[in-house]
């Protein structure tokens, strides 16, 4: 099994006082809802990978970064390979009015991207191990 090193990021805005959450369709690969998240470049630091994938994805340059002590771990197969994904998850805070738009990435990984209430983002994203994320780092996330 090959394994994959990356980061997952909760990227967050603040609107009237509440947080909203970044969620991804994704289209590359495979279709569904996601957080940011992406693979680490040899040697790269996770707050530097995490800036990466979050400008990359999103065209927002984020405002702050915290790495979590904790990774977020799953496997999944690609083309008759199986890998095991190992990403630091991350907090980051987008500036206020930030907007998400995904025509910045060239691979075209996703269709569209909104901010929405935790609770929702929840509930619209494809895979549980996301979803019990964005329940653990709610209450961490500025109001």
């Amino acid at each position: 099994m090959e394994e994959v090193k990356g980061v997952v990021i909760v990227l967050y805005t603040i609107k009237n006082g509440h947080p909203r959450i970044a969620v991804l369709k994704r289209t590359l690969n495979w279709e569904g809802w996601e957080l940011v998240k992406g693979r680490k470049d040899d040697d790269e630091d996770p707050k530097e990978t995490a800036r990466r994938e979050i400008k990359e994805e999103t065209g927002i340059d984020p405002a702050s970064i915290t790495i979590l002590d904790d990774t977020h771990e799953w496997t999944y197969e690609r083309d008759g390979t199986k890998y095991h994904a190992i990403y630091d998850t991350c907090i980051a805070r987008a500036p206020d009015g930030a907007r998400i738009q995904v025509q910045h990435n060239n691979d075209e990984e996703h269709e569209k991207g909104f901010f929405l209430n935790p609770r929702d983002a929840k509930d619209i994203l494809t895979h549980e191990n996301q979803q019990s994320l964005i329940e653990s780092v709610t209450d961490r996330l500025e109001e």
